[in-house]
């Protein structure tokens, strides 16, 4: 069950002090899949930076971890 009174006593985001969304870098075109792509094209996660209200952090885990591009024997399923 939610939390009404948790949800209402949140912060309201601002340009001074805006939501920040940790978000994968190939969800907004940055070419660091493991092939050198962004993994196809990711509208509704683009709205985002458009918001004056919202920063996104952009991080890519598999160039954290591995660099990219890489071979694709690396890949292990």
């Amino acid at each position: 069950m939610t939390n009404r009174d948790y949800l209402n006593n949140l912060r309201v985001p601002t340009k001074d002090n805006p939501l920040r969304i940790l978000m994968s870098a190939c969800l907004t075109g940055i070419t660091c899949g493991f092939d050198g792509s962004a993994n196809g094209e990711y509208p509704s996660a683009l709205k985002f930076p458009t918001y004056d209200t919202v920063k996104i952090v952009k991080f890519c885990p598999e160039e954290f971890s591995f660099g990219t591009p890489y071979p694709p024997e690396q890949v292990h399923i």
